[in-house]
């Protein structure tokens, strides 16, 4: 079970709180406005343009110096869900070559507050 540091105004969770002196320090001058933990995974929180949210996935074991990689779909899908995303749509971005970022093993979901045009 993820538990959660901060429940976020815009978005229901149901997932218990944790202390904030376990989040993670500002990355890449972003605000984390929400961190979970679990024994396999971290999960960290940000708000970005147009009440979209973003969630930062990767395992808390390490491989070679980097974070272990293979999350799957289903741990994904689930992830979202635990952290109270569940009945929201999220998006993986697979950018144009000149745009990616690719520094470590960590997966990334864009939850949208309005559903998009595609999807089952």
């Amino acid at each position: 079970m993820i538990t959660s540091v901060r429940r976020s105004a815009r978005y229901r969770t149901r997932s218990p709180a944790c202390r904030k002196s376990q989040w993670p320090k500002i990355v890449s001058g972003y605000d984390i406005i929400a961190f979970w933990a679990s024994k396999q995974y971290l999960v960290q929180v940000y708000e970005e343009n147009d009440g979209i949210i973003r969630l930062s996935i990767n395992r808390v074991s390490r491989s070679g110096g980097n974070w272990s990689d293979k999350i799957t779909w289903d741990e994904l899908q689930r992830i979202k869900s635990e952290v109270g995303f569940g009945a929201y749509y999220a998006y993986e971005v697979y950018p144009p070559d000149d745009k990616v970022v690719n520094e470590a093993n960590m997966r990334h979901l864009w939850v949208t507050p309005v559903p998009m045009e595609f999807g089952w």
